[in-house]
Parts: structure tokens; sequence; C-alpha cells
């Protein structure tokens, strides 16, 4: 392989790096405007997920700590896990512009198919008021220089940043 080659290879990979920047970028504005108006895609879905599931593991964990927050305490593990979906369907329908309340985050865990051990619309939505009064006091609990139960931080837990959208891109592309 001669320089030019190389030279003209290096060329390539600068423009083929350039376009898959300014796509990335786009993407994420266009991600940013699209959640603005309520529009959640599924990378936010995703990241959503993953939120919810750092605020699950950081309760359980915090229930076998010597100093854990009687409030905690106070709840089986298996509601702790169903208060995991309360804060995510919370945070799914404020992103997509519709109201918090207990019945609409009752219909979103009944159309996803969460869990539901309640008879009707009525006990569910019952349940899901208590655990909205809960997630409200865990979220002023002080705990681990920070709250128990943090509120969501779109700025950090929804954006991803290009150049993270551009390595998984270059992932896939590149054998």
């Amino acid at each position: 392989m001669s320089v030019n080659d190389s030279a003209v290879l290096d060329h390539y990979r600068d423009e083929d790096r350039q376009r898959r920047e300014k796509d990335a970028q786009r993407q994420a504005t266009k991600r940013m405007r699209d959640r603005r108006e309520g529009n959640v895609d599924a990378l936010d879905l995703a990241l959503l997920e993953e939120a919810a599931n750092k605020r699950l593991t950081s309760l359980v964990a915090a229930t076998w700590h010597p100093r854990c927050p009687q409030a905690l305490l106070r709840i089986p593990l298996e509601s702790v896990t169903e208060l995991r979906d309360v804060w995510l369907g919370k945070e799914i329908l404020r992103l997509q512009k519709r109201k918090p309340n207990a019945p609409s985050i009752a219909r979103w865990i009944v159309d996803t198919e969460r869990r539901n051990k309640s008879v009707n619309h009525a006990a569910l939505a019952t349940r899901v008021t208590r655990d909205l009064k809960r997630i409200a006091e865990f979220e002023l609990i002080q705990w681990d220089d920070g709250v128990l139960l943090p509120t969501l931080d779109c700025l950090t837990e929804l954006e991803v940043i290009p150049d993270e959208m551009i390595r998984a891109k270059s992932a896939a592309i590149t054998p």
C-alpha cells in the first residue's frame, strides 16, 4: 500500500466520522425536540427503564443497610418492585405530557402488563396512590450523599452523548 493510498483511506475515514458525528448530533437534537412535544421514543424508554432499575437496586441495597430508613423497612420487598413500576409510569407519562395521576398510572401499568395483583382498576389506583405518597416521601429522605429515591434528572439520565451514539454506530459498521 502506498502513502497516497493510506492518505486517501484516512480522508474517507475522516469524512465518514464527520458524517456520523453530524448525524448523531442531528438525532440528539430531534430527540430533544420530540421529547419537548411529548413524544417518547424507544431509546428514551430504555433509558427510563435503566434509571428505574438503578433506583430499584439502590432501594433494595438500602434495605440491607443497618441504618435503613424505617419508611423503607416497613414495606415488603415485592412492594418495592411495584413502587419502581409506579415511578417509571409516572416519569413516562410526565415526559409524554400526560397527567401522571393514580388512575392514569394504573391504566399504564395494565396497558404495559406490569406487575399487578390488584383485583380491579380501582384497587390498583388505590395502590398507585399509596406508592405515589411513598415516592414523594423517599424523594425527601436523606441517604448516602443524596436522597433515598432521586428524582429523574433528564439532563444526565436521558441524554445520550453523541460520542456514545457514534461509537455504537461505528461498532455496528466496523467488522
